[in-house]
């Protein structure tokens, strides 16, 4: 008898949380017994991870902000559900509503959604064009109780129709790094999209009145890189700035760094917290309730007011004056992480969801 088959459908192929959280899962999926296959309406930097990691993909022949090219897209997903036909259709992130779309007019369930973001803070207008659709899903897994209550108080979705699976990463790829003294030269890292919302800003403020020596790598594309790359100039710290871009493989680059910034003022989960968490770095992070409910133990990671580059200044100098102490939290910290996010137990989460789902008691 064959494995029941599920489709994972995302918008693109960018090198994203929820697109790397996906390609984990798929390729981990058959162990618990169910083939896997990908739609995206378009592709982008990890076209290439999904070809080579041997996972059937499905690029869609448009993608653009047009009207007509949505709908396009809506019947792609349509004529992929009939030519496949999955015991199980699960969308992310701008999928939902086009993908969503043509599962209520194939009449295919279940349909199960994962939330990857607060969508209390879309603008009102999204939020209104979402909540039909979001009031049609099956079943809404969320990467964080957060991210479970936006939902639940965003779009009144049933308490039935929610559970709460964090996104887990393959530790085989992030192994400590024992580390006693920073570098002569600290190496910071800062990784995320760059856009307004993951703050760099704060962050290169606060480094420019930083008394330590440092050197700081950028990772990440986005609109805001000219804008950076100005501040970085005005502030003449440009020279200590690296901008790395996009990158295939983070691990490496958390293997060299002596501290991780996280300076971002909205999450829903944040993958890179967990890989560097793995790679025993200490960790600068800003106060969100979703890193709270990772790490609830006290001191595990240093949390402040991620606007106020005085405190940015002060939880630097602290860790970088007293390093010991701060390898230490960083060293429960990776205890944590280890005991609880891996890509096993969230593949087996997800399995149990599946085959709960399928086979209703």
């Amino acid at each position: 008898m064959a494995n029941p088959l599920v489709i994972h459908v995302l918008w693109s192929l960018g090198r994203a949380g929820a697109e790397r959280m996906v390609f984990d899962l798929v390729r981990t999926l058959p162990s618990q017994g169910f083939d896997t296959r990908v739609l995206a309406a378009f592709g982008g930097d990890m076209e290439a991870d999904f070809k080579t990691a041997g996972i059937p993909l499905t690029i869609g022949p448009h993608g653009g902000p047009k009207l007509w090219e949505r709908w396009q897209t809506v019947k792609f997903f349509e004529q992929q559900l009939l030519k496949h036909k999955p015991a199980i259709w699960h969308t992310h992130l701008g999928s939902d509503v086009w993908a969503g779309r043509a599962a209520f007019q194939q009449h295919m369930h279940p349909w199960i959604l994962t939330a990857h973001s607060d969508e209390s803070q879309l603008p009102w207008r999204t939020r209104w064009l979402r909540r039909p659709i979001m009031q049609r899903v099956d079943h809404i897994v969320c990467v964080s109780k957060g991210v479970c209550q936006s939902m639940r108080d965003t779009y009144e979705i049933p308490e039935r129709c929610l559970s709460v699976i964090h996104s887990g990463i393959d530790l085989s790829r992030f192994p400590s790094h024992p580390r006693i003294l920073p570098h002569a030269v600290p190496r910071i890292l800062c990784v995320g999209r760059l856009v307004a919302g993951k703050n760099q800003a704060t962050l290169l403020k606060a480094l420019a009145t930083i008394r330590h020596p440092w050197e700081l790598s950028l990772i990440g594309e986005g609109p805001e890189e000219t804008h950076l790359r100005a501040l970085a100039a005005s502030l003449h710290i440009e020279s200590r700035i690296r901008f790395v871009g996009s990158v295939a493989d983070i691990a490496p680059y958390l293997a060299e760094a002596d501290l991780l910034c996280f300076p971002s003022t909205s999450e829903g989960q944040g993958l890179v917290l967990l890989e560097a968490a793995a790679s025993g770095i200490p960790i600068i992070a800003s106060p969100l309730p979703v890193f709270k409910e990772m790490f609830s133990e006290e001191e595990v990671l240093y949390a402040f007011a991620s606007s106020s580059k005085t405190a940015w200044v002060h939880a630097i100098e602290q860790a970088l004056d007293h390093y010991p102490a701060a390898l230490q939290r960083a060293h429960r910290a990776e205890q944590i992480v280890r005991e609880h996010f891996s890509l096993e137990q969230m593949t087996k989460e997800y399995a149990a969801l599946y085959r709960g789902l399928l086979n209703p008691s």
